[in-house]
């Protein structure tokens, strides 16, 4: 709710330019990348420590996902 509070009445333009000027962006040159998760938590002024403990539990949901989804 207050995600779409916040960027929900914007049209997909406004946010294609709000979020081409972050700086994780990197312009693919007409594709598409990930952007990396330890990008997203520095630009948002996490410590190193905070980083690594954060990137470790998104690579353990990951691997958790991708046995989940063997499984089905």
């Amino acid at each position: 709710e207050r995600v779409f509070a916040k960027w929900g009445k914007w049209d997909r333009w406004d946010l294609v330019r709000y979020t081409h000027g972050l700086p994780e962006w990197h312009d693919p040159d007409g594709s598409s990348t990930p952007i990396d998760v330890r990008e997203i938590l520095a630009d948002a002024g996490k410590s190193p420590q905070e980083i690594d403990d954060i990137a470790a539990q998104v690579e353990s949901i990951r691997v958790l996902n991708r046995m989940v989804a063997s499984v089905q």
